[in-house]
């Protein structure tokens, strides 16, 4: 069976997007050793972070523990052992974040290991780019057939990709001690602006999606013969 004739048209469209929301990574130092989530009540260090967390609007329900290091001396865990926690802290509005940081650096023994960004809409996104692109594909592709004395059939094979400049660089990551470095800052009680923090507050990325599409075609001269 003969190949169709078709001519294939490239596409990229390219939007900018910005993250609607964050999770927080924070580890803490605590002097005793409480499971999971039990840490929020008992475990004062976590505690205290919760309760200056709660007055910038980042309720207990958004704080999770993830992960806990046990140093213990006598190779038993208790509750005397001491504990890194590993908190997750959804911050669901950036309008909170400078605040939220500010939370985390005015606590004793904390540190921002990782900013995970989340970025609201790119479904919606991903078929509005798909939309514009097939548009762009069918004026250059009826332009190519036009030039070249061809009738354009229609879509004969589509492939697309959807990339951005961060899929491998999504998070931002920290290795600090936020309490040594800008409890100065934190505790002045003023707003954090993006250069007391280090970071931008309002993160973007940019979408990309690449098209291919093969239309059929054929000269026009044999598209017009009248059926045999």
């Amino acid at each position: 069976m003969s190949k169709p004739d078709t001519i294939a048209v490239n596409i990229e469209v390219e939007r900018q997007v910005y993250a609607t929301r964050a999770d927080m990574y924070v580890e803490i130092k605590g002097d005793s050793f409480f499971s999971g989530n039990t840490a929020l009540k008992k475990a004062h260090e976590v505690r205290d972070l919760a309760s200056a967390l709660a007055k910038v609007g980042i309720e207990e329900s958004q704080i999770q523990v993830v992960g806990i290091r046990a140093k213990v001396a006598s190779g038993i865990i208790g509750k005397s052992s001491t504990a890194v926690y590993r908190l997750c802290i959804e911050v669901s509005s950036l309008d909170m974040l400078a605040d939220a940081l500010g939370a985390v650096m005015s606590s004793k023994n904390a540190a921002l290991t990782l900013l995970d960004w989340h970025y609201d809409g790119i479904d919606e996104l991903h078929n509005k780019m798909l939309e514009k692109a097939i548009g762009i594909a069918q004026k250059r592709s009826d332009l190519i057939c036009r030039e070249s004395g061809h009738d354009n059939l229609g879509i004969h094979d589509l492939t697309e990709k959807l990339r951005d400049d961060l899929q491998k660089h999504h998070r931002y990551y920290a290795d600090m001690e936020l309490a040594s470095g800008y409890t100065a800052v934190a505790k002045s009680r003023r707003a954090l602006a993006q250069e007391d923090i280090g970071l931008e507050v309002r993160h973007a990325k940019m979408v990309s999606l690449d098209i291919r599409v093969e239309y059929l075609v054929k000269p026009q001269s044999e598209a017009r013969q009248p059926p045999e």
